[in-house]
């Protein structure tokens, strides 16, 4: 289209505006939601966590007014972690500003600290998005940069076997055992800390094959 077709078309003249839509994706929050994570600012660019790596023992029986056997004690250790940098860089340019109607409004000219606010925003829920996305990897054991690059590898720093955090599903089987195993399994690697629920999220690829199966419906 020439240049002033475009101009006659009337697509760019100052009409009277019905509605204003900003098409813009919000990051699905779900796990900040539940608060499966509990989090707080750091002021250093390491973190370093120590736990006691403790086991409920038995205790042996002596006669009565021997000295007791102590119990072994627990195994200390301590497991460092690199904060995570995330910047994201923006720039407001004359031509972001110069001449361009203000968003949702039919004459007025655009504010520079409104359009300020608007890159701000996008950024802000960028990085929300990105933080979700470093949650759901934390649950499966490996926190993956935006290429796939592994950034935390929880099975290794924790020296847990991956095998030991995944369970396969025959849905040609019945479904309330396996999902049963899968929470004995959960709770053998949590030791002494005891979930007051389960929470499931089922992907697409996992929904696919139950359809119209009642038993997953009944099994969850």
């Amino acid at each position: 289209m020439e240049m002033q077709q475009a101009l006659e078309s009337g697509k760019f003249s100052i009409t009277e505006l019905t509605a204003a839509i900003n098409n813009m994706d919000v990051p699905r929050l779900r796990l900040a939601e539940l608060k499966l994570f509990e989090e707080k600012g750091i002021r250093t660019t390491t973190i370093d966590i120590e736990y006691k790596d403790g086991q409920i023992q038995l205790v042996e029986d002596v006669e009565r007014g021997e000295d007791g056997k102590p119990l072994d004690d627990p195994n200390r250790k301590i497991v460092s972690f690199k904060a995570v940098h995330l910047p994201v860089p923006a720039s407001v340019s004359a031509d972001d500003v110069l001449n361009t109607r203000a968003f949702g409004t039919s004459d007025e000219l655009e504010e520079l600290q409104a359009v300020i606010d608007e890159k701000l925003d996008i950024a802000r829920q960028s990085l929300d998005a990105t933080i979700e996305y470093f949650r759901f990897g934390a649950i499966f054991g490996k926190v993956l940069s935006k290429n796939g690059t592994v950034i935390v590898d929880l099975f290794k720093a924790f020296e847990i076997s991956e095998a030991n955090g995944e369970n396969t599903i025959d849905f040609n089987n019945p479904l309330a055992t396996q999902l049963l195993q899968v929470k004995r399994d959960s709770e053998k690697q949590q030791k002494g800390i005891k979930d007051q629920k389960v929470p499931c999220f089922l992907s697409s690829g996992f929904l696919r094959p139950t359809a119209g199966k009642r038993n997953l419906y009944q099994s969850v």
